[in-house]
């Protein structure tokens, strides 16, 4: 009789961070966004992580035949469009339980670079460099958001928050004004109001500092998404 051989299961490329670990690490996101959408906006009138935002502006700039403009939010938007296509190539192999995996860190990781280059091209004198910089920026962004809309966190993006206000205020609703069977675990709107909150702190910071010099906002959305890459580990490691 032959022996069944049994085949070692493939190795998971998913890490399970706790639930309340991963809402912090949204948090940290959505104000590292609020931050460079803030300072990039004061530089160039553009959005880099707000593509809704972006797509008014360039509504208004056609109707008005604004050159500069439409360059610019073209720039943003197709470089939103670029970091979205390449983190979801980078994070294609999340299972069905969407957790946060290594695959999502090194996209997170890119970004990050992608960041930094952006604000060293922020920097630079030429006149081209705020374009180079909007388009940098804006594919981070596509990155980021992407990347953690592979975790299917309803009305989280972390780079907008309108749907992360409108999750909010539903949520609030139903506890507040609803009846529910004793044991029916309720969604509250905890994190959404909470991400809210980090994308209007981090807007006021970029805005603050970049008056100082575009290098803090965009130094301190590289660290912020470095440090998320590097809490998402250590929760890991811990579980």
């Amino acid at each position: 009789m032959k022996e069944d051989i049994k085949k070692a299961p493939p190795m998971s490329t998913t890490n399970d961070v706790p639930r309340a670990t991963r809402d912090w690490l949204l948090i940290l996101l959505t104000g590292s966004a609020g931050s460079i959408d803030a300072a990039i906006f004061l530089k160039s009138q553009v959005f880099t992580a707000n593509m809704s935002g972006n797509t008014v502006i360039l509504g208004l700039a056609l109707a008005r035949l604004e050159s500069r403009s439409i360059t610019m939010t073209l720039f943003a938007l197709g470089g939103f469009c670029l970091g979205a296509a390449l983190a979801a190539w980078i994070v294609k192999a999340l299972g069905p339980g969407r957790s946060w995996s290594h695959r999502l860190n090194r996209a997170l990781r890119l970004a990050a670079m992608i960041l930094l280059a952006g604000g060293v091209a922020a920097s630079l004198p030429s006149p081209s460099a705020i374009p180079v910089a909007i388009a940098l920026t804006a594919a981070a962004m596509g990155i980021q958001s992407a990347s953690i809309q592979h975790l299917a966190v309803s009305g989280i993006s972390t780079n907008v928050v309108t749907s992360t206000l409108t999750a909010a205020v539903t949520r609030l609703v139903n506890v507040l004004l609803f009846s529910h069977p004793a044991g029916t675990k309720i969604e509250g709107p905890q994190l959404h109001l909470s991400c809210w909150c980090s994308y209007l702190l981090g807007a006021v910071v970029g805005g603050v500092t970049s008056q100082i010099g575009l290098w803090i906002p965009f130094g301190l959305s590289v660290f912020l998404v470095l440090a998320v890459v590097t809490l998402s580990q250590l929760a890991t490691k811990q579980t």
